[in-house]
């Protein structure tokens, strides 16, 4: 009888943010589907622990600080605790950090890092476990890894060279991040689709049907905001008046907005339950995005207004779909687009799971 590989992911997934949540849980489910014993490594990385950590000592001594500990603490502890609980069968019983992660290096045939953005440095703080500096010797592979930056300084192109020259498959997620690392000498580089879209539209549903919390929300417009969107909210107020629809926003923010369904404890079920229900998504978020798609959704998208590079995923996948038409320029944009092309789309998903299906036979 074949004996099962020992697979360990290591991506982002002590964080508060549902994309990283669910790209994790397909790439841990895609993989066992493919008839590997697979679990997704339970590292807490110090840097993103601490932008995590729901503790006072954590905010600025302001009154302004203060108040948004004792407004934000509690709901985002209870999202944590849902979140725990969704990718709980797929986590390894055990917690390794940096001073423990060589425990790691026996107990994986192979290991694969992403998807998200764990080769961000800034999020990071340049933790080289994302290179796997603990196992070196075995089965390295990165599928749909991303770095967040338009350039690379020299300190971390030497980071890249290094630990990259030991890996055996190197995926990225944006076309961007295939040009950066070939421009530092990294070889034989490739891009891949987000795991999300490894998952089929008809077991995503199943998972979103589980939510009961939002049942009796109808006729609604949702805004998922990763950054405080600056068209899209009017945009999204301006359709709802037209077609007599509710906005719901999704977000983390102390803040409420005004005028708007405001949720911010929602769990992973009930974050694809809004989605899928949605009669219109309007987001900045990559994985908004996404799942928009996924669900086949009446989707916008409005890039973020930052001096950093967070735009190249969401442009990257507007890219691939040819939904670049769909990107929102200010609030009077026009609302007569016409509608999506999801055959064509679905076709487009086909073959990408096809490519990563192929990538990641072990």
């Amino acid at each position: 009888m074949k004996v099962q590989k020992k697979v360990g992911i290591l991506t982002f997934q002590n964080t508060l943010n549902y994309g990283a949540h669910l790209q994790a849980f397909a790439l841990c489910s895609f993989l066992r589907s493919m008839g590997y014993q697979c679990e997704i490594i339970n590292y807490h990385c110090a840097s993103i622990t601490r932008a995590h950590d729901m503790k006072l000592k954590n905010f600025n001594g302001s009154l302004k600080g203060i108040l948004q500990f004792f407004i934000n603490a509690p709901v985002m502890r209870r999202r944590k605790r849902r979140f725990d609980r969704f990718l709980g069968k797929y986590l390894s019983r055990e917690v390794y950090t940096t001073d423990t992660k060589d425990e790691l290096k026996d107990l994986y045939d192979v290991f694969i890092v992403g998807s998200d953005q764990v080769w961000n440095f800034e999020l990071t703080g340049r933790d080289t476990a994302f290179f796997f500096d603990f196992a070196p010797e075995k089965k390295l592979i990165s599928y749909a890894a991303s770095m967040g930056v338009s350039r690379l300084c020299e300190q971390n192109a030497k980071i890249m060279r290094e630990y990259l020259a030991k890996f055996d498959r190197i995926s990225v997620r944006e076309c961007d991040a295939v040009k950066i690392l070939m421009s530092v000498g990294v070889e034989n580089v490739v891009q891949m689709i987000d795991p999300t879209f490894l998952i089929e539209k008809k077991n995503w549903i199943k998972i979103a049907e589980r939510s009961t919390t939002y049942r009796n929300l109808k006729n609604y417009i949702l805004v998922y905001a990763q950054g405080r969107p600056v068209y899209g909210l009017d945009f999204a107020k301006k359709i709802a008046k037209d077609e007599g629809l509710k906005v719901v926003v999704v977000h983390g923010y102390a803040r409420k907005y005004i005028g708007v369904n405001n949720i911010k404890d929602a769990s992973l079920e009930d974050f694809l339950w809004l989605i899928l229900h949605a009669n219109h998504v309007i987001t900045t978020s990559f994985h908004g995005m996404a799942l928009s798609i996924i669900f086949e959704k009446s989707l916008y998208y409005e890039e973020k207004h930052s001096a950093d590079n967070a735009n190249s995923r969401i442009m990257s996948l507007a890219k691939l779909f040819g939904l670049e038409e769909r990107k929102i320029e200010d609030e009077n944009m026009r609302q007569d687009l016409n509608n999506i092309d999801y055959t064509r789309i679905r076709g487009i998903i086909k073959r990408e799971r096809n490519k990563a299906e192929g990538f990641l036979r072990l």
